[in-house]
């Protein structure tokens, strides 16, 4: 079936507009300007200053002078003291025995076996070669200058075949018997001398050393400082104040009004013109096929079985038929 429907379709349209912007415009206004400048001026001024003054004062002066002096003294020393003391030492004396022992030496055997040799002879090859060789020749020449003629030897190569000998070596084979050595063990008996280290005792007198304290008597140097006072003359110092005149550089800030030109900025509203693009909707009905869906009753029968109670009649003294 058609149905009706709105639907909003947009479009753009240009239309005209005014708008009104504020620009700043330069205005030149003459104004009144206050100018600094920096004037210099000799001002006269007067400072203190310290001048040192030397006087020479008489002072005593403490110095101290080394005096030697000899100062006696003791000290103790140690003195070794001797003392022969006998005692039993123990030395070592080499005994030599003899000990029985076995030893294994490897003993040569030899075999005479048959094998085969190869060895090489020398056979004479005749090979037959071609060599190059420089032959003289005998050239009659014409002098082109001259016109006289001369012989002139000139060499000419020419190949000649020649046969040489030379020895090639050929293998042969031959029995002959060799010797191959085999070791075989042998255990042998023998006897080796032992040395064995024996200790004995014996009494020997050996030194004892001991250190007895002994005291004795020395004289050494001491070097004593002695103070003593001298008249020396000393300059001292001293610093005056002395007032001094002088002229220093004064800089100062003058004011000055002259008249200058700036420029102002004013707000000026200035109206324009122009034309923008907006969008217009707009609503079509239009007329669109639409499948609708519907329910219709349709009757039918259904069989439903209902519960009855059988003795409901002859408990309570009625009857059910």
């Amino acid at each position: 079936m058609q149905r009706a429907v709105a639907r909003v379709v947009t479009r753009e349209v240009e239309e005209a507009y005014a708008w009104q912007e504020t620009v700043a415009v330069s205005v030149p206004v003459k104004q009144m300007q206050t100018v600094y400048s920096t004037v210099a001026r000799q001002v006269p001024y007067s400072y203190n200053v310290c001048v040192p003054v030397v006087t020479p004062t008489k002072v005593l002066q403490t110095y101290n002078t080394v005096v030697a002096r000899q100062v006696p003294y003791s000290y103790t020393i140690c003195v070794p003291v001797a003392t022969p003391v006998k005692t039993l030492q123990t030395y070592n004396t080499m005994v030599a025995r003899q000990v029985p022992y076995s030893y294994t030496v490897c003993t040569p055997v030899v075999t005479p076996v048959k094998q085969l040799q190869t060895y090489y002879t020398c056979v004479p090859v005749a090979m037959v070669e071609h060599v190059t060789v420089c032959r003289r020749v005998s050239v009659c020449e014409t002098d082109p200058c001259t016109g006289c003629t001369h012989h002139v030897c000139r060499m000419v190569p020419e190949t000649h075949a020649v046969t040489r000998t030379h020895m090639q070596q050929v293998a042969q084979t031959r029995e002959v018997v060799v010797n191959q050595v085999s070791y075989q063990h042998e255990v042998k008996q023998g006897v080796r001398t032992v040395w064995d280290c024996v200790p004995q005792t014996r009494e020997v007198v050996v030194n004892s050393v001991s250190y007895q304290p002994k005291v004795v008597e020395g004289v050494r140097t001491v070097w004593d400082c002695v103070p003593q006072t001298r008249e020396v003359v000393v300059n001292v110092t001293s610093y005056q104040t002395v007032t001094k005149q002088d002229v220093r550089t004064v800089y100062e800030c003058v004011a000055n009004q002259q008249e200058v030109v700036v420029n102002v900025l004013q707000p000026q509203v200035v109206e324009r013109k122009g034309v923008r693009k907006r969008l217009v909707a707009d609503t079509v009905t239009e007329m669109v096929p639409v499948t609708e869906c519907y329910s219709e009753m349709v009757p039918y029968q259904y069989t439903v079985r209902v519960p009855v109670a059988a003795g409901y009649g002859a408990g309570y003294g009625g009857c059910c038929k």
